[in-house]
């Protein structure tokens, strides 16, 4: 068996168990980039906190304490984005009614 075929079945069962869509590297790049984009600027103001804190050669006009106030209401969008992408990639389960013809009919038109 090829190795692709080998990682498909590995991820179908790591679905099957977790319920959940996995994502490639880049597929989970792309699906949570806005909490990525959203984090930017928090990402910014840490560093300016490193250069106050730690490296002492921070030369920017806002304290350490404005830098944090400013920072708060970016982070708490940025976690809910995390959680509703996250919700986004669980299965879903539609209970539908069908006869052994229409799903097969169904099957393949999907094929197709």
């Amino acid at each position: 068996m090829s190795y692709k075929k080998t990682m498909k079945k590995e991820w179908i069962d790591i679905m099957k168990q977790t319920k959940r869509l996995k994502l490639s590297r880049w597929q989970t790049l792309n699906h949570y980039f806005i909490v990525l984009f959203t984090l930017f600027l928090p990402g910014m103001t840490l560093f300016s906190l490193f250069e106050i804190y730690v490296t002492d050669t921070y030369d920017g006009v806002r304290t350490a304490d404005e830098l944090i106030s400013t920072t708060g209401p970016w982070v708490i969008p940025a976690i809910a984005f995390y959680f509703i992408q996250k919700r986004r990639l669980r299965f879903r389960e539609v209970k539908i009614s069908y006869t052994d013809q229409e799903f097969q009919e169904a099957i393949e038109r999907t094929a197709n």
